[in-house]
């Protein structure tokens, strides 16, 4: 016996299905489009443009990154932990390599590059310079991005700045 709202689920998840395969073969939408210029946009913005990155975002942000075990809420605590790395790397560069967006989720295979000349929060600043590509999640509402989830390599970052030694 089915109840009304298993019919409903099927319903929507029949719905979400064939809403995709109608995408699929229509090409990329116009938001799309827009969306994918936000994740340029902040981009740029980890290029050490403090008010390019935040305009990207929604007010209520959720912003995780993962490698650190950090998950910040709100602009100003993005802030906060942008302004930690822009003031550890002076010259802190951000390039998207490869974007993908469909409807509210996208994704940037991305590298950070930069010079350590101050300290980070337990990584005291040697001098040595980063080359981290990474991994970023999106999910948009509107034309804002709602919710960002960065996965790249903690060990590598540590051993780049001499933190930790190089791999044997």
């Amino acid at each position: 016996m089915t109840t009304d709202a298993s019919k409903a689920h099927y319903i929507r998840r029949t719905l979400l299905a064939c809403l995709a395969i109608f995408l699929s073969f229509s090409g990329p939408a116009r938001s799309d489009q827009e969306r994918a210029r936000l994740i340029e946009q902040e981009a740029a913005g980890w290029s050490r443009d403090m008010d390019l990155l935040l305009s990207v975002f929604t007010d209520d942000v959720v912003y995780e990154d993962v490698p650190l075990g950090l998950v910040m809420h709100g602009k100003e605590e993005v802030r906060k932990f942008a302004s930690s790395f822009f003031h550890a790397f002076p010259d802190l560069r951000s390039v998207c390599k490869v974007i993908v967006v469909d409807g509210n989720h996208g994704f940037c295979e991305w590298r950070f590059t930069g010079t350590q000349a101050n300290d980070l929060p337990n990584i005291p600043s040697r001098g040595g310079k980063m080359d981290l590509p990474g991994v970023s999640v999106y999910e948009f509402e509107g034309n804002k991005i709602k919710r960002t989830v960065d996965y790249w390599d903690a060990g590598a970052l540590l051993r780049q700045l001499g933190a930790l030694p190089p791999k044997q």
